[in-house]
């Protein structure tokens, strides 16, 4: 993963968390599977759109460059979900090691809602975890809702094209209070609308 890091000529900022995301899964898997982590090999989450979504998601964090990033508990799905291991319980354990002291919930729906990446990511950029924080009337500032193509309605045989509309809403908010920007981020790839800033709030 250094390796692949390094070709792709990242600042060192952003290499760095996309490294610190990497070896935060690798030490899960490490404890999962009882070997060292020089020894891990990376399925899923080491193939090269995964490789792709998490440099992405590093880069527009530093582009962000958010005082505080406050995430909201993470809802993790319930059943089972096929990997490379076989079926695993949701959620998979690498991503119930990564989120050791992170509030999670499950719920009716019998689906994976967060990978071992998704975990990883968010616990590395969340300053902390709790409900939306206070923002000054007005002063949401960007926007983004959107859909992904995963149905979480549970049933894998629903054809793709019609997957997105029972797919789980994703949302994303930055605004204005008296000191800081939040963040507040909810699922994954938000798409960005400009608003206007809140009047008077400091930045």
């Amino acid at each position: 993963m250094e390796h692949i890091v390094s070709d792709m000529q990242l600042d060192a900022d952003a290499a760095a968390d996309v490294l610190a995301v990497y070896e935060m899964i690798a030490e899960a898997e490490s404890a999962v599977h009882g070997v060292p982590v020089d020894e891990i090999h990376l399925h899923e989450v080491g193939t090269m759109d995964a490789v792709a979504d998490v440099t992405a998601v590093c880069l527009l964090m530093r582009e962000l460059s958010p005082d505080e990033v406050v995430a909201s508990p993470i809802h993790v799905g319930s059943g089972t979900v096929k990997c490379a291991h076989g079926i695993l319980p949701v959620p998979a354990p690498a991503a119930t090691h990564i989120l050791k002291g992170v509030p999670i919930y499950g719920g009716a729906i019998q689906s994976e809602l967060c990978t071992p990446t998704g975990a990883a990511l968010v616990k590395h950029f969340a300053t902390r975890f709790g409900e939306m924080p206070l923002i000054c009337h007005g002063a949401i500032i960007q926007r983004g809702c959107g859909r992904g193509i995963h149905c979480a309605c549970g049933n894998e045989e629903e054809p793709a094209r019609r997957a997105s509309d029972r797919s789980l809403p994703r949302r994303a908010e930055i605004g204005r209070t008296q000191s800081v920007i939040p963040a507040y981020l909810n699922h994954r790839h938000p798409g960005i609308h400009a608003a206007p800033p809140c009047a008077g709030s400091a930045t």
